[in-house]
């Protein structure tokens, strides 16, 4: 019976708990970078590397993006590709990461 009672809750998906330096971080996934996954053929696997392994960088709004490139020697819409780049877009809440959107090229 609050001002925000009309608001749905959210639910976030823990995909990963990832140990960084002296803490364990959980990787939480906004239901709108689970579509962006889906949509962009992304595994939860992906995601996790990405983050735990990739180059880290600002991005707007006070974000943060992580990129890793993958291997991919295959086809896309009938084109061959050599590489998957994933780029996630997320913020950091406490020890926490949620992960807001999923963007995915190919070189």
């Amino acid at each position: 019976s609050g001002e925000l009672s009309h608001v749905p809750e959210i639910q976030f998906e823990l995909i990963a708990l990832v140990r960084a330096s002296f803490f364990v971080m959980a990787i939480l996934i906004h239901p709108h970078a689970r579509e962006r996954m889906e949509e962009r053929e992304t595994s939860k696997d992906e995601v996790r590397v990405t983050i735990s392994q990739g180059e880290r960088f600002p991005a707007k709004l006070g974000r943060v993006g992580f990129k890793r490139n993958f291997p991919f020697e295959s086809k896309r819409d009938g084109k061959f590709f050599r590489i998957k780049q994933v780029v996630v877009y997320g913020v950091e809440e406490g020890e926490d990461f949620l992960v807001i959107t999923v963007v995915v090229k190919y070189f």
